[in-house]
């Protein structure tokens, strides 16, 4: 049992490492992990989780009915058993434990920034090989151990939510994921993540009508452009002219940059064609014969094209698993953050979301307990 917690803490923090081609970026190692630790314990599932099953139930009879089985279809399959496997293992692997190694992510994050480093300043295509996909360009940050930077951005904003709670060391490591961020992801999609949590933060601080957190706020925004635009080492790069462009003029970064024109369209496109039918579900098969997507790149956004309505109760069911994570750190505005992001393409399928929504229920049951003993 206790291998497989230390291998389901690995997988979920490094999930584009393999020795194997599966043709993915996220492989599947956390899953089948998950799947081996549930089958050794009998811990009773949390209710919360019932909804979680009860999608992944329907994803796999959407999948007999439409009779979708090529490669895609099942990679689509595969995020919404993910999401319920992984976090039901998780759920299970910190009751056996009694809660978070924090030592164990410590050592994970230490080891993103030194293999950044490497990359960075010796050998770019330090630890490709173990890296499903690893790829990146002059123009941008380096990946780490996963496959590009803005999937290293991601899971630099996900270990964030973890470290909100650490009981020893959490503004050294704060620190050390915002440098991450900043100096070796460089990911523009990442440092947006971040904007929008600081300004999910900063509204309710402003909301407070408190001036000594109105001048808080507005003084770490300002030192954060100050760190951004004014070194010389972000002209020329990617994040550079994406953020200039963003912040000067919006709506020609969507006309004039490929990729963000295409984050868009895979976010905006699919929840309107799915509007457009009353939300019925449409199955894994049909975004490539009406938009030529061989997959979704949006989270939420596949969830409500694929699933349908019960993609929309699967996405109110998560912000509720994170809102009523009682002793988490900002749960509520973490909540609302989580929301926000994962109409980015940030796949269901990421082991990292699985893990944090186990622990999150871990956290709420830890905080009832805490009460009835008192």
């Amino acid at each position: 049992m206790r291998v497989g917690i230390y291998a389901l803490y690995f997988f979920s923090f490094f999930p584009f490492v393999t020795l194997y081609n599966w043709g993915t970026d996220t492989q599947p190692y956390a899953l089948m992990v998950s799947i081996l630790i549930l089958l050794g314990n009998r811990l009773r599932m949390d209710k919360k989780m019932i909804m979680l099953a009860n999608v992944s139930v329907f994803a796999v009879f959407l999948m007999l009915i439409y009779g979708d089985f090529g490669f895609n279809s099942l990679r689509s399959l595969f995020n919404y058993l993910s999401v319920f496997f992984v976090s039901w293992a998780t759920y299970t692997a910190l009751n056996k434990t009694k809660g978070l190694n924090e030592k164990i992510i410590k050592i994970f994050i230490n080891i993103w920034l030194l293999v950044a480093s490497v990359q960075r300043f010796i050998k770019p295509d330090f630890m490709f090989s173990i890296v499903a996909g690893a790829r990146t360009s002059s123009t941008r940050g380096v990946p780490s151990l996963t496959s590009e930077p803005s999937f290293y951005g991601y899971m630099i904003i996900f270990s964030f939510l973890f470290v909100l709670d650490f009981k020893e060391d959490r503004w050294v490591y704060m620190i050390n994921l915002l440098i991450q961020l900043l100096f070796f992801a460089q990911s523009s999609v990442g440092v947006v993540y971040f904007l929008i949590y600081i300004g999910i933060i900063g509204v309710s601080y402003v909301f407070g009508i408190n001036v000594r957190r109105l001048i808080l706020v507005m003084g770490g925004i300002g030192l954060f452009y100050t760190v951004m635009w004014r070194m010389d080492v972000f002209q020329g790069t990617r994040i550079f002219a994406v953020l200039s462009r963003l912040f000067s003029d919006p709506r020609g970064l969507y006309y004039l940059d490929q990729s963000v024109r295409s984050r868009v369209n895979h976010i905006v496109n699919p929840i309107n064609a799915s509007l457009k039918t009353g939300f019925f579900p449409k199955g894994f098969a049909a975004a490539y014969q009406e938009f030529g997507y061989s997959r979704i790149m949006s989270g939420y956004g596949a969830a409500i094209y694929e699933l349908g309505i019960v993609g929309i109760v699967l996405i109110m069911h998560i912000f509720r698993i994170i809102y009523s994570a009682n002793g988490h750190v900002n749960r509520k505005y973490n909540a609302l953050f989580v929301s926000i992001i994962m109409f980015s393409a940030i796949q269901l399928a990421s082991p990292i979301l699985g893990f944090y929504l186990g622990y999150c229920l871990f956290k709420n049951k830890e905080h009832c307990l805490a009460m009835a003993s008192e």
